[in-house]
């Protein structure tokens, strides 16, 4: 009698290889590439925005298109982790409404355009450039609007002056 024995071959593990990361104001967010697709880790891009990743993740994660995400292990470490895509990068940035998401969302598809995070302009110095150039413009706008009032006061003066005189 003889048995026939089916060998089942395990299915090999999809291909995951781990990219360089890359770098948004301090903050390191890893990157894999899965079945030759670039996978950004969704835990770094919510620190990264200012978010507290262990108080946001459900809410955000659920408004990434499915076929967006995978669930992967980083080589690195022992639990997996929400990895996606760079449209579903966007799609959960583009649903965030902190300042720091804004920037990011700018900086990101920057990124996702050229794919060289160093020919990216680095978002926080031009902030905070930009924030100095505020903050000038408004103390020359309070001036302005000191010798504006001072000029208004002097004309009603004048103008007092000449309706008494008549």
């Amino acid at each position: 009698m003889t048995t026939n024995t089916e060998t089942s071959v395990s299915p090999s593990p999809p291909p995951l290889t781990r990219l360089s990361n890359i770098t948004y104001a301090g903050q390191e967010i890893r990157r894999v590439s899965f079945h030759d697709v670039e996978m950004i880790a969704l835990k770094d891009v919510l620190t990264a925005c200012g978010y507290s990743s262990t108080k946001n993740c459900t809410l955000y994660y659920g408004r990434v298109d499915c076929d967006q995400t995978e669930r992967l292990k980083h080589l690195e470490d022992r639990s997996p982790m929400i990895f996606a895509t760079a449209t579903g990068v966007l799609q959960m940035v583009g649903r965030m409404r902190k300042e720091e998401a804004y920037a990011f969302s700018h900086w990101f598809k920057a990124y996702a355009g050229t794919g060289d995070p160093q020919a990216i302009p680095d978002v926080c110095a031009d902030k905070s450039r930009l924030r100095e150039t505020l903050t000038a413009l408004k103390m020359d706008i309070l001036v302005q609007a000191q010798s504006l009032h001072e000029m208004r006061v002097e004309a009603a003066t004048i103008e007092a002056a000449l309706n008494s005189h008549s």
